[in-house]
């Protein structure tokens, strides 16, 4: 079992693409492939999503960084170019810290153009909503 609670959005499809977000504490870099075969290993149809584009924010494990309020960040696009960038924009104005969000795509063979950047941030923050992690400003 994920030490901590995941959220997820809902599942969404939009012209035969299918998306859904899951979202979690992580309190360290190094979690992130136990946090990746945690989810494999609950959900086996993850791990035939075309895509899987994640960003993090979290808490510098130095302590003169975490005095200085220093966060660490890491993404990865997932084969959708600036999906990560994305993400961790999404993170960081909804001031989230030590979190993780995780969009999964299946791609249904039509391109989406501009909308499927409306359906990322979508199920990103429902998932962030769900769990508590989003400061709802935006």
């Amino acid at each position: 079992d994920w030490p901590s609670p995941i959220s997820m959005s809902s599942t969404v499809e939009v012209r035969k693409s299918t998306f859904v977000a899951h979202c979690t504490r992580l309190h360290s870099l190094s979690d992130l492939p136990a946090l990746t075969s945690h989810l494999h290993q609950s959900t086996s149809r993850l791990k035939r999503a075309t895509h899987c584009m994640y960003a993090c924010r979290i808490a510098s494990p130095v302590k003169s960084d975490v005095s200085s309020g220093k966060t660490l960040y890491r993404q990865d696009d997932g084969g959708e170019k600036g999906a990560g960038e994305f993400l961790a924009d999404i993170l960081e104005k909804g001031e989230c810290h030590d979190t993780i969000v995780i969009v999964w795509r299946w791609y249904g063979g039509v391109k989406l153009g501009g909308e499927r950047w409306r359906v990322i941030g979508r199920v990103a923050r429902e998932a962030l909503k769900t769990g508590g992690f989003f400061n709802d400003k935006q």
